[in-house]
């Protein structure tokens, strides 16, 4: 694998994020952010929870926002014109194993 290539590869994505995202990250919380271009990116603060992280997702006219915490991931589906809420996945995730 091509490790240069592939931080090429994110910084080219990372610039295409818009600046907005950006900004907004900086006062969010480490436990929320935003999914860009394929890019996972948590805020700058202080996490307000130990137990539940959540990712925005904007895809028009959906919202989709991804709740994920020790033993589940959802991903819950908002329409940005009526503000329906609709559950897409409710998904275990699987159990690490400590050595």
């Amino acid at each position: 694998m091509d490790y240069l290539k592939e931080y090429e590869n994110y910084l080219w994505e990372y610039k295409k994020v818009p600046h907005h995202v950006k900004k907004k990250l900086v006062n969010m919380p480490n436990n929320k952010g935003f999914i860009c271009n394929g890019i996972y990116m948590y805020g700058h603060q202080k996490s307000t929870s130990n137990k539940i992280n959540i990712l925005f997702e904007k895809k028009y006219p959906y919202i989709y926002i991804h709740e994920i915490t020790y033993r589940n991931y959802k991903i819950i589906q908002m329409n940005l014109n009526t503000k329906e809420k609709q559950l897409i996945s409710d998904t275990l995730r699987k159990k690490f194993k400590y050595y």
